[in-house]
């Protein structure tokens, strides 16, 4: 089970951390303090910040002992499990989870058969830890990833059915999709995680408009990884100027921004439209009772590149039903 510690503040910010990446040479200050840390305060360290453990561990896979080996043994570490799981999702995740062939890790080496099956062992223990997360439903993530991955696991039931895929086939994907779906928990609480709340409000048009966990959650579930949801009929958003996945809510709102400079924000809106490069794009808010304000404003519900007609057709009547969308180029 997860190791579960009250939350200390923060040594550095995520954004300080980023601009302070270890690159395998002399240490910097941020890491000294970590590795102090994890070697005299140990148990300071669960109770770090999401972001803070990240670091850490990342950078402790890339330091070695002066005979050449590696310093740390992350699968000795039970704080490290979290990383560890996610790290060998990015190191294995394909269109399944791929376990065999070449695998190249660092200095343009391959692992190991050893170390592919120490992976692979370490993988599949800890999917029934997470998989057991999901059923529990419990918290500000795995309360929206749970129905999140339900439905997309329905999908996929119904498309294997469509095109006869054999049972086997189907459960490769399954595995791979609660992969995908650990990956996505992973980096939406890197995000929130430093922050005071689990979300961001900006002021547009007058009114507060939130991006949420259930945002990122969905928005990247649903429109950001081609292989859990080309097939199944999900459009995913390529690059777009302005938009960074890692920074999406504030991406978002800026892009929210920029357009009601046009044609501001009312009661009525429902979805603003852009056009990029040939391509449209919708993006769905909602305006309620936030609970976040306990005011009302505008929730940011979806975003993502049309191909339905009935979004297409948006594009056509848009001119005549500005008080509901706003219109533009990303």
């Amino acid at each position: 089970m997860p190791i579960i510690f009250c939350v200390m503040k923060a040594l550095y910010s995520r954004k300080e951390l980023r601009n302070n990446p270890f690159d395998g040479g002399e240490l910097q200050v941020p890491l000294q303090r970590y590795l102090h840390r994890f070697l005299n305060e140990r148990s300071k360290i669960g109770r770090m910040k999401h972001h803070e453990r990240d670091f850490l561990f990342e950078a402790m896979l890339c330091i070695y002992d002066s005979g050449g080996g590696k310093a740390f043994d992350l699968f000795h570490i039970p704080e490290a499990e979290e990383f560890l799981f996610y790290w060998i999702i990015l190191m294995h995740a394909n269109i399944t989870m791929v376990f065999e062939g070449k695998i190249p890790v660092e200095n343009g080496r391959f692992l190991t058969k050893s170390e592919i099956k120490r992976n692979k062992n370490f993988f599949f223990r800890y999917l029934q830890v997470w998989r057991s997360q999901i059923a529990s439903g419990e918290g500000i993530y795995l309360s929206i990833i749970k129905p999140e991955i339900k439905r997309k696991l329905q999908d996929w039931k119904n498309y294997a059915i469509l095109k006869n895929i054999s049972p086997y086939a189907l459960k490769k994907k399954e595995i791979y999709i609660y992969a995908c779906f650990f990956d996505i928990y992973y980096n939406v609480k890197l995000y929130f995680d430093e922050l005071p709340h689990p979300y961001i409000v900006q002021k547009i048009s007058g009114f507060d408009v939130v991006f949420n966990v259930y945002s990122y959650i969905h928005i990247y579930s649903r429109h950001y990884i081609p292989n859990m949801n080309y097939d199944i009929g999900l459009s995913t958003n390529p690059e777009l100027p302005g938009v960074d996945v890692e920074e999406l809510p504030r991406s978002i709102l800026e892009l929210i921004e920029k357009k009601s400079k046009q044609i501001p924000l009312t009661q009525e809106t429902e979805y603003c439209l852009f056009n990029y490069n040939g391509d449209k794009f919708i993006l769905w808010l909602k305006y309620k009772l936030l609970n976040e304000t306990k005011g009302y404003g505008f929730e940011v519900r979806s975003f993502y590149k049309c191909i339905a007609e009935c979004d297409l057709a948006k594009f056509d009547n848009c001119e005549n039903d500005a008080g509901r969308e706003v219109a533009g180029e990303v």
